[in-house]
């Protein structure tokens, strides 16, 4: 199981984890983390989270989906 990090999220590198939200995005889910400090010390919160991230894909492919062009020829 390969565990992503991004900032204080953590993130599972699974497709099951993502859905496609259009233009050419992936939403993923995982975990935030944090400490707070507290008045005894510090207290760890882990809740779910969702990052955005760019579908992987060529650059073309990508432009497409995000300026919802028909072909490559028809980009602005």
């Amino acid at each position: 199981m390969e565990i992503s990090l991004s900032r204080q999220s953590f993130l599972r590198n699974d497709l099951k984890n993502c859905a496609d939200v259009g233009g050419g995005f992936l939403g993923c889910r995982g975990f935030h983390s944090s400490f707070l400090g507290v008045q005894d010390g510090l207290s760890l919160n882990i809740d779910v989270s969702a990052t955005m991230t760019i579908h992987p894909c060529l650059v073309v492919d990508f432009l497409i989906a995000n300026q919802d062009a028909k072909d490559r020829f028809r980009l602005p």
